[in-house]
């Protein structure tokens, strides 16, 4: 399961709000349930109801920032968000993309193609495409042949717990 530092959103339900997919779901810091995570997709900030009220809160709102402060340590944002601070909602906006990367990757992993390859074909196209190929030698190749910059290739589910 999709997972950043031991963070993970369980139960996850998605819905079309005003303004884009809106998510929701439980979250969970290793096997611990902390928060009800609501995003509307209504161009509000996302929503964590920490269990335990004030106490779960006082408890889990640090961890969640060094998962963030770690997080981005270790993949700094680049482009037009290299100047953003980063904080929850950027990160759920990752974890929620890996997310949806996982599941393509386990579509394509059914159909007999374990080497996946998640790229956009302009930097302004607003969809991704996924090449399924059979070994990861011939996803290199793809990915030579196409010059392919900024893709991201999987090989295993595991690539989606990032420790």
């Amino acid at each position: 399961m999709a997972s950043i530092f031991g963070l993970k959103l369980n139960g996850r339900r998605t819905f079309q709000g005003r303004d884009w997919q809106g998510n929701q779901g439980n979250l969970y810091l290793g096997n611990t349930k902390i928060a009800w995570y609501n995003d509307s997709g209504d161009g509000g900030p996302a929503d964590i109801e920490y269990y335990n009220g004030r106490l779960g809160q006082e408890q889990y709102e640090p961890q969640l920032e060094k998962i963030v402060n770690k997080y981005y340590e270790k993949y700094p944002m680049q482009g037009e968000y290299a100047n953003l601070t980063p904080d929850i909602e950027l990160l759920m906006g990752e974890l929620l993309e890996l997310m949806d990367r996982e599941k393509q990757y386990k579509t394509m992993e059914k159909k007999g193609y374990p080497a996946v390859i998640i790229y956009k074909e302009s930097e302004n196209s607003p969809y991704e495409k996924v090449i399924g190929l059979k070994t990861k030698d011939a996803a290199e190749k793809y990915i030579a042949k196409n010059k392919l910059t900024k893709y991201r290739l999987y090989t295993s589910v595991q690539e989606f717990d990032i420790q």
